[in-house]
C-alpha cells in the first residue's frame, strides 16, 4: 500500500467535482512512499481514472 508522507493511505478517490471528475494523483510510490499530493480535476471519469502528476491543464482532459 502506498501511503503519503504522513503515514496516511493513499487512493486515487474518484468522484465528481464541479464541472468535471477528480482523482488524487501523486508522485512516488518507491517503498510505499508517494509524495507530492494534488487533486486533479479532468473532463471525464475515463481521463479522471487515467489522470498522471505530470499532466497540466489541458493534457488528457485535465480542465482544473
Amino acid at each position: 500500500m502506498i501511503r503519503d508522507p504522513n503515514g496516511n493511505p493513499l487512493h486515487s478517490n474518484v468522484r465528481r467535482e464541479g464541472d468535471g471528475w477528480g482523482v488524487t494523483v501523486w508522485f512516488g510510490g518507491f517503498n510505499g512512499l508517494g509524495t507530492n499530493v494534488r487533486r486533479y480535476v479532468y473532463r471525464t471519469r475515463a481521463q479522471a481514472r487515467d489522470g498522471d502528476i505530470s499532466d497540466s491543464v489541458g493534457d488528457r482532459g485535465r480542465i482544473a
